[in-house]
């Protein structure tokens, strides 16, 4: 029988969890299982990331499948750049899309579809004419959208999103000229929140590593406006996605556990590497840092 998310549910998880970088700081240096399946002791969704850079396959859908059995839990997918950022991709691409994404619907693992625009997509009659059509593309799935610019915050463009039933995507980024500002917009019976950090000096910067525009650690102080918010965003939705998306080093799993044990109030299962790069996570941990495997 497929597992079905929840009702009121509260989803914890990062952007990716196959990094290079968090080998001996996330996961051990070996391991008895999968990646996936490791990261799925400690969250109960995962935001798909490598379907922005390539079409899905339904095999390797398949597979994710497999490898969380038994765990309450689902995956949120970030449709493919060809929709967000070139526009080359309309009806027909949306339907080869959620093909390729078919097992983890069929499964009752399928959370969200995202919509990551960037920051240069800027509010105007063309760009919101372009998001309603997407939103028809993607009609029947349940659907987030990403804005970046802060041209888009105003009460007209979220008439609009709620109008075409998406999920605002409330975001944490570098506070810099015509950033969207942090929200806590809830569009749709979905909210969705991702902190991509604040490494203010490398998020336009040119030149760079990929990873280093998402290499900055949450303070505690940074993260309590959050926890309201979250909180408050909880009170008006019937599911609520946290995710980390400052990946580099396992700060987003650092963040986001600490945020989790926050908001629910009690201690979480924290990795015993993740514990010995960050210290402070020994304070939230379930039990005593002890060997996995």
């Amino acid at each position: 029988m497929a597992l079905v998310a929840p009702v009121s549910a509260l989803r914890f998880g990062t952007a990716g969890w196959s990094f290079a970088d968090w080998s001996g700081l996330f996961y051990p240096k070996s391991a008895a299982e999968t990646p996936l399946a490791y990261y799925a002791r400690y969250f109960n969704c995962a935001e798909v990331n490598v379907t922005f850079y390539r079409p899905p396959g339904a095999k390797i859908a398949a597979g994710w499948v497999k490898q969380v059995a038994g765990r309450d839990f689902v995956f949120a997918v970030k449709a493919s750049q060809e929709f967000t950022h070139t526009g080359a991709a309309g009806a027909a691409e949306a339907r080869g899309f959620l093909e390729g994404i078919a097992p983890l619907a069929e499964a009752g693992r399928l959370g969200p579809i995202l919509l990551q625009f960037p920051w240069s997509f800027r509010n105007t009659p063309g760009t919101r004419d372009r998001v309603a059509r997407l939103a028809e593309g993607f009609a029947g799935r349940e659907t987030a959208v990403e804005f970046r610019h802060a041209s888009w915050d105003t009460a007209e463009a979220r008439d609009q999103v709620r109008s075409l039933g998406l999920a605002w995507v409330n975001i944490d980024q570098p506070a810099l000229r015509d950033c969207l500002a942090p929200s806590e917009h809830v569009t749709a019976e979905t909210a969705y929140l991702r902190l991509h950090g604040r490494a203010a000096d490398k998020w336009f910067a040119k030149e760079i590593e990929p990873h280093e525009r998402y290499d900055y650690y949450y303070s505690a102080a940074e993260l309590d406006p959050w926890v309201d918010r979250i909180r408050r965003m909880m009170a008006a939705a019937k599911a609520v996605y946290v995710i980390g998306n400052n990946h580099y080093r396992g700060k987003a799993p650092a963040n986001t556990l600490q945020l989790k044990a926050r908001i629910q109030g009690g201690r979480v299962a924290v990795p015993e590497p993740l514990i010995g790069a960050f210290p402070e996570l020994a304070e939230i941990a379930e039990k005593p840092a002890g060997r996995l495997f």
